[in-house]
């Protein structure tokens, strides 16, 4: 068996009988491959743990009984600070013991568990420390929220990989060891008992509170996370030792003699790996993290990516996890196991499968997600009874909670390691799962499927459509131009009550904004008259939110230029930026303290964990969205620019305009002028949507005409017929589509929640997302383009379209469109940043305007970048529509047709 084993080919013992089960269970010889130099390291190791946890404790107990005895002296309150955060670690215990009972009795809703509750967690976390209100507390508030993006957006990145772990965690978790489970939990309620020790020692210098009192703490906290390692890697190497000849033999071995081996042989290498790995894995994830933003480009702050990532690449060859199984199989040295491990994985060409393996992050998320409920019971018991207490309690229980949780999922991540290792020194071995196989084989043939589809790009199979019958079936350039700019005759569709219907809105939006106008002179000149009788302080609210409204008409002219320059970066920028932008809007409502605005600041930091999450789960789609972008942005209409800028300058004089009206009546700020400012916002949103559908029937008719036969047309008799004939339509228009997609969006989000369930709170989710399709095919954004080709009434123009999308099958294409998410992203970051642009300068002068100041500001922002960004939306929509009418048209360019035979090969 030695000799077998020093040749790495243990999986070829065979094992006929329960003697031999017994002799494993008997045996705790290992096979000694260490050098001397390796054995007197790891003796140096042991001893410095073994002396240091002799250190630690007499520390703890000096300072407990020292705290205990100066408590009074030192005004600390022992009853007020350590009841939260032992509670809090008997809660860890309880997560911790929960968690592992649920991965092996669940581990697909565990795994699903921890990567959405976690990033959810760990944001009530930010709002606590964010609502404790100290500077520390602001800063690890912010930090704790920003982490919780970047979980939302990790757990959003990796969503495919999750049926594939799944797997391994079942398979790898079936027959576990014999008392394995029993062996765990008291190592979870050892660590619980070792936590409250460390705990009275971190009180007792905290009651004290010199300068040396807390680097006695800072020390405690070190040698609890080392301490909290080195029961972990027990741990891991102990059941890793069991699962490997399990998987590799059949053989069972008890639990408590593989304990007892791996204290008395590995201890010194278990302690290594405690320090070794957690350095090594920070690093590399910084290093993965930093090349996965720099896009392997030459950029300033990424220069060095390349560098970095091989230094971490290098480490991890001397120290990662995997190399704690052949500590416990062969007591290795660590640093040779971990070389001997990778070069093994390396060997079999296993490596890319580990560095997509999702055990680790579901570790990570566990403990994440156990240290955040310790954090949450600590913290706000502390927050309740003594507010100074709860910024470090908050912090020594999420660190309790951490490692506890860490440990309890220590007996998963050794069992996948040793399933690994078992396949990587015998893959034929038939006693092993066939996951991994199937895992191997689904890379080739995505590799074999990448490489047909580069050689078909190559190849250009659509390039060969005739480009000949251009010049057989168009007239020249020249004439038709011409004739199409002199031209404003409209097909005439729309019935008389339609007619009639569009006839009543046009002038239902004429009277209004007459009656607005009148309103908001009214209001202006009323509010400058009573100003000073009232308290009110026009010099503190109205340069914030004048300044804001300059700045919306900034942002809007930079989404536009930089759309038009490179949207693939810009349709990036929005997807990114804005979950960061609406997060530091929540903070600064937060920070506001009102109940209005705390309300409001939660809504924003929740909107930015979904906004960051749908970024993630749409960035599959990225390019195909640029491509559409970069296709339908070429060669734009003449004068297109200059109208959009006109428009844009138009809005921003008008919302000055209307700032004036809502400054008057928060001037009196009776509940008749409340009910006056919800008017005007209202005026504000149906003339901003009038604004920007103009544009886009505009626009849309000039592209189309582009698209459908190369014509041009010039841009003022396209907005002169637009407004002559179509204003109707446009009315109708901005009050139908922005209702139809709440409802629309909102009946998609459920079915997705739903996922087609019968379950409480969505059994009628069917039904509503019925009643969101058959409204859509009434009022939808793509009925636009004809309302500006043929002038139809907007409901008829909007079933005409949805039904030839339909008939060509490209409702599946349009359904994926990120067109409206981008300007909606836009908007919804020009929106923030007006709001951080007023809402500070108010919060600075004068807090209690902050919260309405702010939300006026993300209004106009919001609704100016809309408009900056409806010429996009308008090209991309004719483009669908052109192409929807004549598929075979030569003038259109191949990009819709690569996409139709890319879902027909994901159908096939």
């Amino acid at each position: 068996m030695n000799a077998a084993a020093a040749g790495g080919d243990v999986q070829n013992l065979h094992i006929p009988s329960m003697n031999t089960i017994v002799k494993a269970q008997e045996s705790s010889v290992h096979i000694e491959t260490s050098t001397v130099a390796g054995r007197l390291f790891q003796g140096l190791f042991r001893v410095l743990f073994f002396v240091h946890i002799v250190l630690i404790a007499i520390l703890v107990v000096f300072l407990a009984i020292r705290g205990l005895l100066s408590a009074h002296t030192h005004h600390f309150h022992p009853k007020k600070w350590y009841p939260p955060l032992l509670t809090a670690t008997a809660c860890a215990g309880i997560v911790a013991l929960t968690w592992q009972w649920f991965t092996f009795c669940n581990p697909s809703r565990a795994l699903r568990a921890a990567f959405w509750l976690s990033p959810l967690l760990t944001c009530a976390v930010g709002v606590l420390f964010v609502l404790i209100s100290s500077v520390a507390s602001l800063a690890i508030g912010i930090i704790a929220i920003v982490l919780a993006l970047i979980l939302s957006l990790y757990a959003c990145w990796v969503n495919p990989r999750f049926d594939y772990a799944t797997k391994v965690l079942s398979v790898t978790a079936a027959s576990p060891p014999a008392k394995n489970t029993t062996l765990i939990n008291l190592t979870i309620i050892l660590s619980t008992l070792y936590s409250c020790f460390l705990v009275s020692g971190i009180g007792g210098a905290t009651a004290v509170g010199t300068v040396k009192d807390t680097s006695f703490i800072l020390v405690i906290l070190a040698s609890m996370s080392w301490s909290m390692h080195v029961m972990k890697n027990t741990l891991q190497v102990t059941v890793a030792r069991i699962k490997y000849l399990h998987f590799t033999s059949g053989a069972d071995m008890d639990s408590r003699i593989a304990l007892r081996d791996a204290i008395k042989y590995s201890m010194g290498s278990v302690c290594i790996s405690s320090v070794l790995v957690p350095i090594i894995t920070v690093i590399r994830g910084s290093a993965r993290a930093i090349s996965l933003i720099g896009g392997g480009t030459d950029e300033f702050l990424f220069s060095c990516a390349n560098c970095y990532s091989a230094v971490a690449a290098a480490l991890v060859r001397y120290g990662n996890r995997w190399g704690l199984v052949q500590v416990g199989v062969y007591n290795k040295g660590f640093v040779q196991a971990s070389m001997d491990t990778w070069e093994m994985l390396r060997r079999v060409e296993l490596e890319p499968i580990i560095d997509r393996d999702l055990t680790g992050s579901f570790c990570f998320f566990c403990g994440i997600a156990g240290g955040a409920i310790c954090t949450l019971v600590a913290g706000t018991w502390t927050f309740a009874v003594h507010k100074s207490y709860a910024t470090e309690v908050s912090i020594y229980a999420f660190l309790i909670g951490y490692f506890m949780c860490r440990i309890a999922m220590a007996w998963q991540q050794s069992c996948v390691a040793a399933y690994y290792i078992a396949y990587a020194e015998s893959p034929e071995n038939p006693r092993l799962d066939p996951t991994i196989l199937f895992r191997i084989q689904e890379f080739q043939r995505r590799g074999e499927r990448s490489g047909k589809m580069n050689a078909a790009a190559a190849g250009g199979d659509v390039q060969n459509l005739p480009i000949q019958v251009q010049e057989e079936t168009l007239p020249s350039m020249s004439t038709t131009t011409v004739k199409v700019q002199e031209s404003s005759v409209h097909i005439e569709t729309s019935t008389v009550a339609g007619r009639l219907f569009q006839r009543l809105f046009q002038v239902l939006f004429i009277v209004h904004i007459v009656l607005i106008a009148i309103l908001v002179v009214f209001l202006a000149i009323r509010g400058l008259l009573s100003a000073h009788t009232h308290h009110f302080h026009p010099k503190k609210w109205y340069p914030p939110l004048l300044t804001a409204t300059a700045c919306a008409g900034i942002v809007a002219f930079t989404w536009q230029w930089f759309t038009f320059c490179n949207p693939s970066r810009a349709l990036k920028a929005a997807f990114w930026l804005s979950p960061l932008l609406t997060c530091a809007v929540g903070v600064l409502f937060v920070l506001i303290s009102s109940s209005a605005s705390l309300t409001i600041g939660i809504i924003a930091i929740v909107l930015a964990l979904i906004l960051s999450l749908y970024a993630c789960w749409v960035n599959p789609r990225f390019d195909y969205a640029t491509k559409v972008l970069s296709v339908t942005a070429a060669s734009p209409p003449a004068k297109n620019t200059t109208l959009i800028n006109l428009t844009i300058i138009l809005s921003t004089l008008y919302s000055s305009f209307l700032v004036s009206g809502i400054g008057g009546a928060t001037a009196v700020g009776t509940v008749m002028d409340t009910s006056f400012i919800v008017v005007i916002l209202a005026s504000m949103s149906w003339s901003m949507h009038v604004m920007k559908n103009t544009l886009q029937v505009t626009v849309a008719r000039i592209k189309y005409l582009h698209f459908a036969s190369g014509a041009d047309m010039d841009s003022r008799i396209a907005l002169r017929d637009t407004i002559k004939y179509s204003i109707g339509s446009v009315c109708v228009s901005s009050v139908l589509v922005p209702i139809i997609t709440v409802i629309w969006g909102s009946a998609r989000a459920i079915s997705l929640i739903g996922g087609g369930t019968d379950e409480f709170l969505f059994s009628c989710a069917n039904c509503y997302s019925a009643v969101a399709a058959a409204l859509v095919r009434y009022g939808n954004r793509w009925g636009l383009v004809q309302v500006g080709v043929y002038n139809k009434g907007f409901v008829q123009a909007s079933m005409d379209t949805w039904e030839m999308l339909r008939r060509v099958e490209l409702e599946p294409i349009i359904d994926r469109d990120l067109t409206g998410s981008f300007c909606f992203f836009c908007g919804i970051a020009g929106g923030a940043i007006c709001t951080l642009v007023a809402g500070t300068w108010t919060f600075a002068v004068h807090k209690s305007y902050a919260t309405e100041v702010s939300i006026y500001a993300f209004l106009i922002g919001y609704f100016m970048c809309r408009i900056a960004l409806a010429w996009q939306q308008s090209c991309v929509a004719a483009y669908y529509i052109a192409y929807a009418e004549s598929p075979e048209n030569p003038w259109l360019d191949p990009t819709i047709l690569f996409r139709i035979q890319e879902f027909q090969r994901r159908g096939a």
